[in-house]
C-alpha cells in the first residue's frame, strides 16, 4: 500500500495498493528505498522496483535481485541496509542460536568457536 498526504494534515489521502508478488515465503520481511528503487525482502527472495517521480507506485514487475538457497529455517528475515558505496547488506539467517555471544545476559549461552561460521559466515565486533 503507498500512501500520501498532499494537505500536509499527517494524514494519507490517497491509498494506493499496489504488488501483484509470488508466495516465496510465509512473510515479508524488509522495505527500502535506495537510488529511485524500492527494495523489499520475503523469507526467499530480494526484489526491486523501479520507481518514478510520476508515479506513487513502483511500475513494471518485480525484478529479483538475490535467492536464498538454503532452506527456511527459524531466523528468516532478510533486513536490507545500502552503504555510501551502494552496497547492499542482507541478512541470511541461521539455523540456530548456538552462536550466540557466550557473555550475553540472555538465557541462550553461546558455542566458541562456533560451528557454524564454516557454511553460515558472521559480522562480529572486532
Amino acid at each position: 500500500m503507498a500512501l500520501r498526504d498532499t494537505t500536509g494534515d499527517g494524514t494519507a489521502d490517497i491509498m494506493q495498493r499496489f504488488g501483484d508478488y509470488p508466495n516465496d515465503g510465509t512473510f515479508a520481511t524488509e522495505m527500502r528505498i535506495h537510488n529511485g528503487y524500492l527494495y523489499f525482502s520475503s523469507e526467499q527472495v530480494i526484489y526491486r522496483q523501479k520507481l518514478s517521480d510520476s508515479s506513487l507506485i513502483p511500475q513494471g514487475k518485480p525484478e529479483v535481485i538475490l535467492t536464498d538457497v538454503f532452506p527456511q529455517r527459524w531466523h528468516n528475515a532478510k533486513s536490507l541496509a545500502f552503504d555510501k558505496k551502494g552496497n547492499m547488506f542482507v541478512t541470511f539467517s541461521a539455523p540456530t542460536n548456538a552462536c550466540e555471544d557466550p557473555n550475553s545476559k540472555g538465557q541462550i549461552k553461546g558455542m566458541y568457536p562456533c560451528p557454524g561460521l564454516e557454511v553460515l559466515g558472521s559480522i562480529s565486533e572486532v
